[in-house]
């Protein structure tokens, strides 16, 4: 008699966090990865990278995977361990991050685009942003769509720290950096109401759309808040009392967050964000001056010039724990900080340590006018940015700029200082005179080529410089 045929069972998970609020679903079957031990069955650390609240142990296994499938099939990371003699093979997580390489936007920016690309991934598939960081050197970033939400959705149960949400949640969105096409998920599906405000709309239309949208989450960059906080009327502030301002993408001054805070009578936060990643680290609720870092989306070091683990403050490296498309490992920002306390060590908030103090990044100047009015900083770098799309692709950078810096002169003139790369792109030129000319409303501008950045009192890099007298401020 033939022995009976046992057939085994299908084990199936389900992105359940992203399902319950409208993300798409990806059903996956793992036995196909042969993941079954026993009698239960262990996530692959494919998916694990899309989890929230990872535990330390699951931290190691997606480092492990991500270490082992980019040595293997991305060229820049195969390339930069083979030349380093690194064994991927042996990579046993966290632990081990300090036996890799450094790598740098310097390095991303002078190897060819594909080679930071995972092999077999279309970029005209992937979704893409871009980024300047502080240093101006733009690049262009890949993710997949399911890494895509995944970003989007870490951001969004952040911002629980500081208020409970209830879906579908309100929010305005000012001075945005990039170009966006169409609606996302969950807009479609009416998890978010989003309204978008450019920092480039004259204030007396920002201010009516805040007043339309009444929006349960105001977030935005610090100095296109300011600049709309400082028109406000105090009847206007009124009928907008959202449950939470939340600042992103520059450094948040005191002044500034005096200022909101007064305005819209609400908590202020500030989120430690960066396009390589999405958020970073969160401000602490109960120290301003502390932020703890978001264990689901990324492992952050502080590292001295020599690569070790910094006594004080240091320069601060990123490992992205869920993008595979163009991965990121110990990846440099332009940023320092210090990181305190064993990761045993609990803060009054309840976050398990280490944490992040001192933290200091690229602080732009506001732009001036002779009448006395400001400009933010962000809305000629949106307008550069806007001149480096390729053409017939707004969402990629052409590679022609390697690094920029606007410089606004005593006159109040703007000097725009293009580090250009390989052969002169006569049609990116004109776009970027083209979009600076309008974005500096009035005041002349010139772009010039050159590789000679100008630096503060202090030394420090500035991607918008400015040496003009500041008049008294105008509310307009």
């Amino acid at each position: 008699m033939p022995t009976p045929r046992i057939r085994r069972p299908r084990y199936t998970t389900t992105l359940t966090d992203a399902a319950r609020f409208g993300y798409p679903q990806r059903r996956v079957r793992l036995s196909e990865y042969g993941v079954a031990r026993g009698w239960g069955v262990r996530p692959v650390a494919g998916l694990l990278r899309f989890k929230l609240r990872k535990t330390t142990d699951e931290i190691d296994s997606v480092l492990t995977h991500l270490v082992r499938d980019v040595g293997r099939w991305v060229p820049f990371y195969r390339d930069l361990f083979r030349n380093a003699g690194i064994d991927v093979a042996r990579f046993r997580g966290a632990r081990d991050l300090a036996t890799l390489p450094r790598s740098s936007k310097d390095a991303f920016q002078e190897s060819p685009e594909r080679d930071c690309l995972r092999q077999g991934r279309d970029p005209r598939r992937c979704a893409r942003t871009s980024t300047s960081g502080s240093t101006g050197a733009p690049l262009t970033l890949y993710l997949s769509h399911p890494e895509l939400y995944f970003r989007r959705y870490s951001v969004l149960t952040g911002l629980r720290h500081y208020t409970p949400l209830r879906f579908p949640v309100r929010v305005a969105d000012v001075g945005s950096m990039v170009p966006h096409g169409g609606r996302s998920a969950e807009q479609s599906l009416g998890i978010v109401h989003l309204l978008r405000i450019p920092g480039n709309m004259p204030l007396a239309e920002q201010r009516a759309a805040l007043l339309r949208h009444r929006p349960t989450i105001l977030q935005g960059y610090p100095t296109c808040l300011e600049l709309l906080a400082e028109s406000l009327s105090e009847s206007e502030a009124r009928q907008v009392r959202p449950l939470l301002v939340a600042c992103r993408g520059e450094q948040l001054r005191q002044g500034t967050r005096d200022l909101l805070k007064q305005t819209f009578r609400t908590h202020i936060a500030s989120l430690y964000n960066c396009e390589e990643v999405g958020n970073l680290a969160w401000e602490c609720p109960d120290r301003a001056d502390r932020f703890h870092v978001n264990r689901d989306t990324c492992v952050l070091e502080v590292l001295d010039s020599h690569g070790s683990t910094a006594d004080g403050q240091g320069d601060v490296f990123v490992t992205n724990l869920y993008n595979r498309t163009m991965p990121f490992l110990r990846y440099r920002l332009d940023d320092r900080a210090r990181l305190v306390g064993p990761a045993e060590r609990t803060c009054s908030c309840g976050a398990a340590g280490p944490w992040l103090e001192d933290l200091s990044g690229g602080e732009d100047d506001f732009v001036s006018f002779p009448d006395g009015r400001r400009m933010s900083p962000l809305l000629l770098s949106n307008a550069l940015f806007d001149g480096f799309r390729a053409p017939g692709d707004p969402h990629r950078l052409s590679p022609s700029v390697r690094r920029y810096q606007i410089i606004q002169e005593e006159d109040y003139s703007l000097r725009v200082i293009l580090d250009w790369r390989g052969p002169f792109d006569a049609v990116v030129w004109r776009q970027i005179a083209s979009e600076m000319n309008r974005a500096s409303q009035g005041l002349r501008c010139t772009v010039e080529r050159s590789a000679a950045f100008e630096l503060t009192a202090a030394g420090k890099f500035k991607e918008v410089l400015s040496r003009a007298p500041v008049g008294a401020a105008q509310r307009f």
